[in-house]
């Protein structure tokens, strides 16, 4: 999904306006499936439109990913060996594709170390390719109520059973 507020923080957290609106959009069909929330204090729902920038989106490609145990784990060693802070990390269902968001500044040798953890599979075939693009930002709306929304835990999906 993209996402566009009328008004948001560009750094770091603040509190909307009394009339702000999040406009959330499909980005799979821009034109429908459009979704306004009004933002204030007197109401549930979002609280702040929140953003972080300067990072880098990483990613790592192939289809000799699938099913191969311990990709994720090589990604998540490489970066704690270099001390870079991993702020998000998502991987497709495909399994052909695990895609992390780091500081700006770790960009080059964040990419370095993945490229040489991984020069075997470069060399075979089995990743194409690491990937950076950079600047982007991460931006997300929190507030109160926000889990009996549509798409949350609570609005999409049983909670688990038992201990976790």
């Amino acid at each position: 999904m993209t996402t566009s507020a009328r008004r948001s923080s560009t750094s770091r957290p603040s509190s909307p306006p009394s009339r702000a609106s999040l406009v959330i959009k499909n980005s799979f069909r821009p034109d429908g499936g459009e979704r306004r929330s009004r933002t204030g204090r007197g109401r549930r729902g979002i609280r702040a439109v929140t953003a972080i920038s300067g990072l880098c989106l990483l990613s790592l490609d192939g289809k000799g990913m699938t099913g191969i145990p311990g990709i994720a784990a090589r990604v998540f060693g490489a970066t704690a060996r270099l001390g870079v802070s991993v702020v998000m990390f998502s991987q497709a269902s495909s399994e052909q594709n695990i895609a992390l968001v780091i500081p700006e500044g770790d960009r080059a040798r964040t990419v370095a170390a993945l490229e040489q953890e991984f020069r075997y599979e470069r060399l075979t075939g089995a990743i194409d390719a690491v990937t950076a693009r950079a600047p982007i930002a991460v931006v997300a709306a929190v507030g109160d109520g926000m889990r009996e929304h549509r798409g949350s835990r609570r609005g999409s999906s049983p909670r688990p059973r038992g201990r976790m």
